[in-house]
Order: structure tokens, then sequence, then C-alpha cells
């Protein structure tokens, strides 16, 4: 058993590294994906993990479980108010020069290795059966695809895998062992 407080659900008050690093996982339905998500965002170094939407619970005990201690070391925000979050990006581009809103897309867009990561960046991740919403879509700066065999059936990879992928990625452009 344990005993957690819940956190504030404040963007602001979540300190960002010198290029932000933020993962944003649109509506996560699944609470097996949404703890894979937040392990994956402590160990490729995200500075922080943004639920949207009607998501299943932060704090439901499978949560916790799947992103085991990284639960504890990454600081997650929900937020249920698009336009908060517009602002808050808003005052990260006029902060961090280059700043960018790279969404995800099974539909064959920009391949993810062609896709600056370099720079501080917003990585947008759809829900497990609709993606990325369609808001979200369009005030993106860049739609990115982790391309498929060719050979393959599957046209996308489950959220939790493919959000470590790409997050391994930006880890890789910038040069950062993990």
């Amino acid at each position: 058993m344990a005993v957690i407080r819940m956190k504030d659900d404040c963007l602001y008050n979540v300190p960002l590294s010198s290029e932000p690093f933020i993962v944003l996982f649109d509506r996560p339905s699944n609470k097996g994906n949404l703890g894979t998500m937040i392990r994956s965002c402590d160990a490729m170094g995200a500075d922080m993990l943004i639920i949207t939407g009607h998501a299943v619970d932060l704090y439901e005990p499978d949560v916790v479980v799947a992103a085991m201690g990284s639960f504890f070391n990454l600081p997650v925000v929900r937020i249920e108010d698009n336009q908060k979050l517009y602002d808050y990006i808003e005052g990260l581009k006029a902060r961090y020069p280059g700043f960018t809103i790279v969404g995800t897309t099974a539909h064959k867009e920009n391949p993810v290795y062609n896709v600056d990561l370099a720079v501080p960046v917003l990585l947008m991740l759809g829900n497990e059966t609709m993606g990325l919403n369609k808001a979200f879509k369009e005030y993106c700066d860049v739609l990115c695809t982790i391309p498929m065999a060719g050979s393959s059936y599957a046209t996308s990879l489950n959220v939790g895998c493919a959000g470590a992928v790409l997050m391994y990625e930006v880890t890789r452009q910038r040069g950062r062992t993990v």
C-alpha cells in the first residue's frame, strides 16, 4: 500500500531544462500505455509529460505500477483547457528560439529521422484509437511518422512503443546518452 499526495496541475511550476523536451499524450485511454509513457519520458530525459482531455486516471494503481519508480520522478501535468495549453506554448515559443511543436501521425508524413528534434521541442502523441485530435494536428509546426516496413501489415505501433521510439530519436539527435 502507498499513500500518494496528488500533485498540483500547473504547467508553470515545472522547471524546464535549457533545451526543453516536453511530451504531450492526448486523451490516453489505456492504463498500461500511460504508465509506459511516464516511464519512457523519464528514461529518455523529458522535462515533463502533459496529459490532455478526458483521460485515464493518473493515480490509478495500474498506471503507477506500469510507470514503476518513474511515477515519482517525472512531472506529469493534466490539462483540460486547450487554451491554457496554447497560452503556455506561446510563452515557450517566445522564451526558447526555435521551439517546435511536433505532432505524430500514422498517415505517412515526414519520417521522424528527417525532423529536427535537437531544438526545444514539444512532442504530441495521440490517443490509442483516434490518434492526435484535429485541433492539435493543426497547431503543430510539423507532423512526423515512424516509417513501417514495406512488407508490414501494421500501419503503426502501439502508442507506448511509438512514444519510446520517438523519444529515443529526440535523445539520439541531441547526442545524449541515456
